[in-house]
């Protein structure tokens, strides 16, 4: 499954409080920012350079080798590097694996009573959240496959 939804987020952050690789645009969102920043997240600009593209594999790779020395959460990300609506996999950009570090897989699961999708996102945060506080009993399931 890709990634499909802010709630992937919060998943994850429930089991295991991964530092993120994010859009750029997650570290101007008041509350959010102070969140992402405080786990060390890593941002990135879409459309950077290639240069700031090449700086970004080199802390990826940094962050990488230092979370195996436990000196730093995992990184986690989501290598498509955008939200579906999870019928398919995507294409995963290649950056997240350049490094030829180990890297542990995970998907998702998500229930609930009315079936309505989790990937609505594109309806906006606010609009999404109350569709999902609507639809009843949720169980999210997220789990971590071993390393490849």
């Amino acid at each position: 499954m890709n990634h499909t939804s802010w709630l992937d987020i919060v998943a994850t952050m429930w089991t295991s409080c991964p530092s993120f690789l994010a859009k750029e645009e997650i570290s101007r969102i008041p509350v959010i920012a102070q969140v992402s920043n405080s786990i060390q997240s890593v941002y990135v600009k879409r459309g950077d350079t290639k240069e700031k593209r090449a700086e970004i594999i080199k802390i990826i790779l940094q962050r990488q080798l230092d979370a195996e020395k436990g000196l730093f959460p995992k990184l986690l990300i989501f290598p498509e590097g955008a939200t579906t609506n999870g019928s398919c996999l995507i294409q995963f950009k290649k950056g997240a694996f350049l490094s030829l570090r180990s890297v542990q897989p995970l998907f998702i699961e998500y229930w609930n009573t009315t079936k309505v999708s989790t990937s609505m996102d594109v309806l906006g945060f606010g609009s999404h959240l109350a569709i999902l506080a609507g639809c009843g009993f949720m169980t999210i399931k997220v789990y971590y496959m071993p390393d490849f």
